[in-house]
């Protein structure tokens, strides 16, 4: 089985244009923890499978769709498991609005979204 993962992120008082100009903040957010998010940033976020990014212009809601075969879902979940929940308390702490959910769904889905991109 694989799973879909959406990501959702707001920031009261925030004025993005984009997507990209959003993800860029939340990063920034991220660096600025009290977490070490090096490994995070530089080992695990950049081979996460997005396949979609996008911003609501009016309510300001980021939100990011990763599709995942399982082996991979559950090799990131136990490299971040160690910071996942400090880091997301910290970000909410900071006025973050976060929802990670997770559904599962037949491999199949992950070949028809990512198969071009393989």
């Amino acid at each position: 089985m694989a799973k879909i993962q959406t990501l959702t992120a707001k920031k009261a008082g925030s004025s993005w244009a984009t997507s990209e100009e959003a993800r860029g903040y939340i990063l920034e957010a991220i660096d600025a923890t009290s977490i070490d998010t090096y490994d995070y940033l530089n080992n695990w976020l950049p081979i996460t499978p997005c396949v979609s990014a996008s911003l609501d212009n009016e309510t300001q809601l980021y939100t990011e769709v990763r599709i995942w075969y399982d082996d991979e879902y559950t090799s990131y979940k136990n490299n971040i498991s160690s910071i996942d929940s400090d880091l997301q308390n910290e970000l909410i702490a900071d006025g973050w609005e976060i929802t990670n959910e997770t559904i599962t769904v037949p491999d199949h889905v992950v070949v028809s979204f990512r198969g071009a991109q393989e």
